[in-house]
């Protein structure tokens, strides 16, 4: 279990640095045409290729849409890498409540439990807190 969650967690992590990556790329894009530098644009589709320089107008919505998108797509891959952050750290912390009575077992499971889900509720209120920040000075117009 403890390797599935860990390869669901990694591939999160790749998706997510993709997708910041496309986000970042859509916005230097967005700020070149805010400058009123040339920018092309390429499109493909089946088996076809078109690339030709991006009109003022219907480029700043094309970016902005996009930019849009993009944020999203950052938005919800942030969740799904918390939430097997989260997988990761409940099998931990089991790992390490069975090591620790196996040891120690004169301890109660259910107060170690107890202070392992103190710790790790604690921890991850204060990451949600810095999360809802960051996406308050991160999210794009329109």
């Amino acid at each position: 279990m403890m390797n599935e969650a860990e390869k669901e967690l990694r591939e999160a992590i790749a998706y997510l640095d993709t997708a910041r990556a496309n986000y970042n790329n859509i916005r230097s894009i967005q700020r070149a045409l805010e400058l009123g530098q040339p920018v092309e644009i390429t499109l493909r589709a089946a088996g076809a290729e078109v690339t030709t320089l991006c009109p003022g107008k219907a480029s700043e919505k094309l970016m902005e849409k996009l930019t849009s998108q993009a944020y999203h797509r950052v938005s919800k891959l942030e969740e799904q890498e918390a939430y097997w952050c989260q997988e990761v750290t409940a099998l931990n912390r089991s790992r390490q409540i069975n090591n620790t009575l196996r040891d120690n077992p004169d301890l109660s499971r259910t107060a170690l439990e107890h202070a392992a889900r103190e710790n790790t509720r604690a921890a991850w209120e204060a990451n949600d807190e810095c999360m809802a920040k960051r996406r308050a000075t991160e999210q794009p117009a329109g």
